[in-house]
């Protein structure tokens, strides 16, 4: 059962599954693959963070949002119960991944309905303080991008430096769990 301390977990999981949903070029690839794709991306950086310690089960999870969202007709009961079996905050991540008109036929179903029923409150109020957040993030990193253009050269070289070594250490780095 979820408790309350649950909240932003998982409200990032839904954020998670729902910007993978969105964005399909996440959900395969190798990891070093999918760095080198966010790196040139557009997404803000915390939903590169977000993206970038993404799980292979994560990926299943937000596969599931897409077929759920794009589906013509209801959602395949098969795929409900086949996905009951999710840990509750996953399960639950997936349900708010969701748009709000795809979220009321999940509900058909005992397990989605017992566990979002017993959801922490205040998840959607969660949803949305991570987005400012991340737009308090955007205009911190415009800021900092300023003060970048406007650093001496040799600040830049140093900068740059200390970027590439991070890069190169993160290809070594086994993000994904």
């Amino acid at each position: 059962m979820t408790t309350a301390k649950n909240n932003y977990r998982i409200a990032f999981l839904a954020r998670r599954y729902a910007l993978l949903s969105a964005r399909p070029e996440y959900l395969t690839g190798t990891p070093s693959e999918r760095r080198a794709e966010l790196l040139a991306s557009d997404l803000s950086e915390l939903d590169r963070t977000i993206i970038l310690h993404t799980s292979e089960f994560d990926r299943v999870c937000a596969h599931a949002v897409t077929v759920i969202r794009t589906s013509r007709r209801l959602p395949p009961m098969a795929l409900l119960d086949a996905l009951s079996i999710l840990p509750a905050d996953n399960l639950i991540g997936v349900y708010y991944a969701l748009p709000a008109d795809n979220r009321e036929a999940c509900l058909r179903n005992q397990v989605w309905s017992y566990y979002v029923s017993r959801a922490p409150e205040g998840i959607e109020r969660s949803l949305s303080e991570i987005a400012q957040l991340d737009a308090g993030i955007q205009e911190d990193v415009v800021k900092l991008a300023k003060l970048t253009e406007a650093a001496p050269k040799a600040a830049k070289g140093m900068t740059r430096h200390h970027e590439r070594t991070a890069m190169a250490m993160a290809e070594r780095w086994p993000l994904d769990d």
